[in-house]
């Protein structure tokens, strides 16, 4: 029987850990699982969506005791659930208003959220909604299906901190066997559409 991509995806991260731990204390002792992040809705989607992002922010949370990995694909999952967005969304209290010029002209925007990790993902739902259904919503269900539409995965599955430790992410991105696995799981999701989130601080090694 043929794997789905997200149990070949499974297949590729247990190999890919296990590279990490083989490794030792050269490499941060986190593994972030991420990819699809609901394959049937995914593959019925035109065009497919990939959103790669450099590494999680994880490091000030590990404990340095034991080996922790986590399945990033569960805060976007989440990131929508009702219990997650009515807990998060009273504490924001009301919408938040940016104003951005283009061409001349004020345009007006809303985030649900103002910190940064969940903004970042409601973002990455806008830019879904847009390219997918050329919409530009306040819509709730519109935004979460958008976000249920796409694939993210981290370069660097190791995490880092607040501030990217430069070298660090290069060193891993630029290890033969990390870099393997990279490309591999950009094959086995298949996207039609790439986008860098972040991307002027590593776009030279994505086209390497």
């Amino acid at each position: 029987m043929k794997l789905t991509k997200t149990e070949q995806l499974q297949e590729l991260f247990e190999e890919w850990k296990a590279e990490q731990i083989s490794r030792g204390e050269k490499i941060h002792k986190f593994f972030s699982k991420d990819g699809i992040i609901k394959e049937e809705k995914y593959e019925k989607t035109k065009p497919k969506i990939l959103f790669i992002l450099k590494e999680p922010n994880v490091l000030k949370d590990l404990d340095k005791e034991k080996y922790n990995d986590d399945n990033q694909l569960q805060f976007y999952k989440d990131f929508f659930d009702s219990t997650f967005f009515e807990e998060n969304h009273k504490k924001e209290l009301k919408m938040t208003k940016r104003t951005k010029k283009t061409n001349g002209k004020k345009a007006h925007y809303y985030y649900f959220f103002d910190n940064a990790p969940a903004k970042q993902k409601e973002k990455i739902a806008r830019i879904a909604e847009y390219i997918i259904n050329k919409n530009i919503t306040e819509n709730y269900e519109a935004l979460k299906l958008a976000l249920e539409q796409v694939a993210v995965m981290n370069l660097n599955k190791s995490g880092g901190d607040s501030d990217s430790d430069k070298q660090y992410f290069l060193d891993y991105c630029n290890n033969e066997k990390f870099s393997q696995y990279i490309c591999k799981e950009i094959e086995i999701i298949n996207p039609d559409i790439i986008i860098l989130i972040g991307a002027k601080s590593y776009r030279t090694q994505i086209k390497q």
